[in-house]
Order: structure tokens, then sequence, then C-alpha cells
């Protein structure tokens, strides 16, 4: 009897175990954050101040591209930002005119902002 017990129990523990790894690992998974975040953007005058957060375990280089409103004109600028693990840093944007209203900010790793 105990042998036959045994045999039934053997392939639904079996099953069970495979069950439950299929659901785990068929889900999808949360998103995680970026590598890199802007976290807060502020204006003084000509300039733009940047203020990212490097989220992961490794060291991050990254460039900062920040578009602005100069008088009637959408300009860009760019600036390269280099974060150790969990390090924040402010970087500067700077206009050669008062920036009336900040468009957008992004970065990427290859230069091209967004």
């Amino acid at each position: 009897m105990c042998n036959q017990v045994q045999n039934k129990r053997t392939p639904t523990a079996i099953a069970l175990a495979l069950g439950i790894l299929m659901v785990t690992f068929a889900t999808p998974a949360l998103a995680a954050a970026p590598p890199v975040s802007v976290i807060a953007t502020s204006v003084s005058g000509s300039n733009v101040y940047v203020t990212v957060r490097n989220n992961t375990l490794l060291p991050q280089i990254r460039t900062v591209g920040v578009q602005v409103v100069l008088g009637d004109t959408a300009v860009w600028s760019y600036a390269p930002v280099t974060l150790l693990p969990f390090q924040t840093a402010t970087v500067r944007a700077g206009f050669v005119g008062t920036v009336s209203a900040v468009i957008s900010c992004g970065m990427s790793d290859d230069g091209n902002p967004m």
C-alpha cells in the first residue's frame, strides 16, 4: 500500500513543481527603473540645471539633452555626465539667452537624447 501511495505522490509533486515554475516564469516582469533617471530640473537665467541619478550598481556614462525656448526658437543643449553606482549629480546645460521654458529633458548613452 505504501508503494502505491508514493507512486501517485511523485508524479503529482513533479507536476505541481513544474506548474509553479511555469507560472513564475510566464508572468510578465515588472518594469524596472531606467539605469539613469532625471529627478528634477530648474531654470536660472540662461542655465538649466538637471539632477540625475544612477539606479544601478555599475558606473554610467550618459548625455543629458535639454530642449528649451529662447525667444521664439526651440534650442537644444547637451551635457555629458558620468555617474558612479547610485550617485546623484546635477548637470548644467548653458544657453546664450534667457530661458523662458523647458520643453523636454532626457538622456541617452549614444549622444542622441531620448
